[in-house]
């Protein structure tokens, strides 16, 4: 992947990540409240519920993770991928 291609996806994920906020402050929410009410204090979270806070497609997520810009899944079955929360803050952090 090209450094163009990258720099257009990470800026893709904050444009997406500050539309969720935006759109939090216009529902009179507090948007901090309204993420943590979805983030587990700790544990692992399944991709469904990592892309309902990060808004993205699961193919972007994957491709991100593949190049490291996003946390990597630790694999908790043969057939279950989960996310630790810590590392799901982290990343909401960086933003």
């Amino acid at each position: 992947m090209s450094e163009a291609q990258k720099n257009l996806i990470k800026l893709i994920v904050k444009e997406a990540v500050g539309e969720y906020v935006r759109e939090s402050r216009s529902k009179n929410t507090v948007p901090d409240e309204r993420i943590e009410s979805k983030v587990p204090a700790t544990g692992f979270m399944r991709l469904s519920q990592v892309l309902e806070i990060i808004p993205l497609g699961k193919t972007c997520w994957w491709e991100g993770v593949k190049t490291g810009r996003f946390p990597k899944p630790v694999k908790l079955s043969d057939r279950c991928t989960a996310w630790r929360v810590e590392d799901i803050k982290k990343l909401m952090a960086s933003f």
